[in-house]
């Protein structure tokens, strides 16, 4: 007979980190289970500063919130997931000042996919996705730099693809903001 494993808590997942931080090693909690975070290369690391410099202008001229990378968030309701988005971006109305991890889910996050992960999608973009879809995160990129392409997911909606010559917004949680995919894999 098979035995169920337990799924670890986000308290449990903050201990975890707290006697581990010397470690150097970055982790994730998703459906309860703790997935070690690797290291990046230079695509994903050039996407994701590119995308925290032109969200961090827009949203800073226009007082629109705050933009994150990598910084726990957490929903209330759901103790099994404690994500740590490569990018995030918070309504001001709701981004609360917070110290250590947010116990709020962000208003977009964007993923920029490694080639790790695209080889192992199922175990690790699948998984994630699915957790975010269940969170009803309003808004979801998943950037794939080698490809040149963007997933889109929104709550009840079919994902999208934008390529390369596509212009894509996300005006729906960040007021008037559309960029030129070509603008994001320069």
């Amino acid at each position: 007979m098979a035995t169920e494993r337990t799924k670890t808590t986000i308290r449990e997942f903050i201990d975890f980190i707290a006697q581990n931080e010397q470690a150097g090693e970055r982790y994730e909690l998703i459906n309860g289970e703790i997935v070690e975070m690797a290291p990046v290369g230079y695509p994903h690391s050039k996407t994701t500063i590119r995308l925290i410099r032109i969200l961090g202008d827009y949203v800073e001229a226009g007082n629109y919130g705050e933009i994150s990378t990598e910084l726990g968030t957490f929903d209330q309701d759901n103790d099994k997931n404690l994500f740590a988005p490569d990018v995030a971006f918070y309504r001001a109305e709701r981004f609360p000042e917070p110290e250590g991890f947010l116990n709020i889910l962000p208003d977009w996050v964007i993923e920029v996919v490694s080639p790790s992960d695209a080889h192992n999608k199922a175990a690790r973009i699948d998984a994630k996705i699915k957790q975010y879809q269940a969170a009803r995160i309003p808004l979801l990129w998943y950037i794939y730099p080698n490809r040149r392409e963007i997933d889109v997911y929104r709550p009840d909606t079919p994902m999208q693809t934008y390529k390369v010559g596509d212009t894509i917004s996300a005006a729906d949680v960040l007021p008037g903001f559309s960029i030129e995919v070509k603008t994001i894999f320069r």
